[in-house]
């Protein structure tokens, strides 16, 4: 059987005392898509803080096979994982490309090769107007239409 790419076994977290996880277990295998679904403050962010060390949890964290849950953040993110929080926490002032920029310098590949694959899952970015385009747009706006969420997604495959 195929080690997966993410599991969580057994997963707990607390905050300030009290059980904000308790004992969640749940596998990703590679290719595979999964969402986190619940109410506000059901502990989805609980869950992804805790893969990427941002909380202390006990349990097992496997990422391919390999125990993370022992790591730093920095480690984890060297590993290829990526966290973009909700929202529009961006960079104030930066481009995209630059935001971009910050995300690939961590993995083993060049930050080049990153940022075209992150292009080219993102084409829009790329095919932006010349005043707005990739090279130059600043922190989206609520007139900037779709590009806020754009911005997100390509957070962290950029760090791949």
């Amino acid at each position: 059987m195929t080690e997966p790419l993410l599991a969580l076994d057994s997963v707990s977290v607390a905050t300030r005392g009290a059980a904000a996880l308790d004992r969640i277990s749940l596998t990703v295998g590679a290719g595979e898509v999964v969402a986190l679904l619940g109410a506000n403050g059901a502990g989805k962010s609980t869950v992804l803080k805790s893969v990427m060390g941002l909380l202390p949890s006990s349990g097992g964290i496997r990422l391919g096979g390999v125990e993370i849950n022992r790591l730093s953040p920095t480690r984890r993110a060297r590993l290829g994982l990526g966290y973009v929080p909700e929202g529009r926490r961006l960079f104030p002032g930066m481009s995209v490309r630059d935001t971009l920029l910050v995300g690939s310098r961590t993995g083993r590949r060049g930050a080049a090769e990153r940022l075209s694959d992150v292009l080219e899952m993102f084409p829009d970015l790329r095919a932006a107007p010349r005043h707005s385009g990739l090279a130059t747009l600043r922190r989206p706006t609520a007139d900037a239409g779709d590009r806020p969420r754009a911005h997100g997604r390509t957070q962290a495959p950029a760090a791949r």
